[in-house]
């Protein structure tokens, strides 16, 4: 069967919700064609000295209660809600949340979650990383990555490092394999995040003329990535 699956990724600055946008369309929610999964990676929940310290902080409590009112998972007797929760992980500045639909939380199985540090002190600490969570749906095994890669238009040597880091570190025991999986050799590959890849070697007011232009074969040339 097909499956739909929504991946949403926001850098929150620390905002603890944000109340500007209609979280409904947002998660695409509106319609008949809802999503059967849903993966939500959000980036500097909590930049403060504790996070860094502690890796978990109570910033992405907020957002996460907002996540379940949405997908009507009340906060008692949860069973006879549309979605299930997955998992969720903090890191940080990163916060990594995966829920699937009742219909379809029958057929998921073996769901890890795991977190890989780049950041400071020598890729030590976890203001750059990425939370990995893997499952398996049917009979596919499934990587969904949330990831924060290094900052400034001249680091793209160091983001480039931290995507392979990332790649190279998660690490997932899964039943039936006599090694752990990494994110390659899943069958389905979802990388989001805060990637800070930019466009360059152009002026600003160019760039913003060739999007008014749907220029974007220009765009691609002087794109990072």
């Amino acid at each position: 069967r097909d499956i739909r699956i929504a991946t949403r990724s926001w850098n929150v600055n620390q905002v603890k919700v944000c109340k500007s946008i209609h979280m409904r369309d947002w998660l695409q929610l509106q319609g008949d064609h809802k999503p059967d999964i849903i993966a939500i990676g959000l980036q500097e929940v909590d930049m403060s000295m504790m996070a860094m310290k502690n890796q978990v902080t109570h910033a992405h409590e907020p957002w996460l209660k907002c996540f379940r009112s949405e997908l009507g998972i009340p906060e008692t007797d949860s069973n006879k809600a549309p979605y299930v929760e997955l998992k969720n992980r903090q890191l940080v500045g990163l916060f990594l949340v995966v829920f699937v639909s009742a219909e379809l939380y029958p057929f998921v199985s073996d769901v890890e979650i795991h977190v890989v540090c780049t950041g400071a002190m020598s890729g030590t600490l976890g203001n750059k990383g990425g939370i990995g969570l893997s499952l398996k749906l049917f009979a596919s095994q499934v990587c969904i990555i949330n990831a924060h890669l290094a900052a400034h238009m001249e680091a793209v040597e160091k983001r480039n490092k931290n995507f392979q880091q990332i790649i190279r570190q998660l690490r997932f025991n899964k039943p039936g394999f006599d090694h752990p999986l990494g994110p390659m050799q899943h069958d389905i590959l979802i990388f989001m995040g805060d990637l800070n890849y930019r466009i360059g070697n152009i002026p600003y007011e160019q760039i913003i003329s060739a999007i008014d232009k749907q220029d974007w074969a220009l765009l691609r040339r002087h794109d990072q990535l």
